[in-house]
């Protein structure tokens, strides 16, 4: 009998700082990507869920591309988006982080997350915008799936993602 099996790495950054400050408990993103790598190489399908995207420090246009990059470079065989969610238990002990190490940040979360557990539907399909854009502008080299987590993208036929180009629609 034939399982298939489809393995997701959350990397929210591929700053080592970010991460070590963001996720002190976690491997570091060299570590999960390294993971990636060897999951492909056994031929399994193991991909990047860029995740968790935090608000401020890693949700920009850089941060993502570098994240889509790497993935793109371990042989990522999907990529997509994971916003932050802060459920009751969580948000005190985020806002808490966000008041010791980035304090400038936390009033602009506690009025994104007030009254709620998710980003705003708009914040959410900016950054699914932004994944497709980083793994491939030229949609005909991915196809669009169903995950857990929303959508993805998954390379086809073993191409790799497009350089994002002013030519092919996308930002330089």
């Amino acid at each position: 009998t034939r399982l298939d099996v489809r393995v997701c790495m959350s990397i929210g950054t591929i700053s080592a700082d970010v991460a070590r400050t963001s996720e002190p408990h976690a491997s570091p993103p060299h570590a999960r990507l390294e993971a990636v790598r060897r999951l492909v190489s056994a031929g399994i399908d193991a991909g990047v869920l860029a995740a968790p995207i935090l608000p401020g420090l890693s949700d920009s246009e850089e941060s993502l591309d570098a994240v889509a990059a790497a993935a793109a470079r371990s042989g990522a065989t999907f990529f997509s988006t994971r916003p932050l969610k802060l459920d009751p238990s969580v948000k005190p002990h985020y806002f808490a982080f966000l008041a010791e190490r980035f304090p400038a940040l936390l009033p602009a979360a506690q009025a994104r997350f007030a009254e709620r557990v998710n980003p705003e539907r708009a914040y959410t399909d900016m950054l699914e915008e932004r994944a497709c854009e980083c793994y491939g502008v030229v949609r005909r080299t991915i196809e669009e799936f169903d995950s857990p987590s929303g959508r993805a993208y998954r390379l086809v036929a073993g191409g790799h993602p497009a350089p994002r180009s002013t030519s092919e629609g996308g930002k330089a």
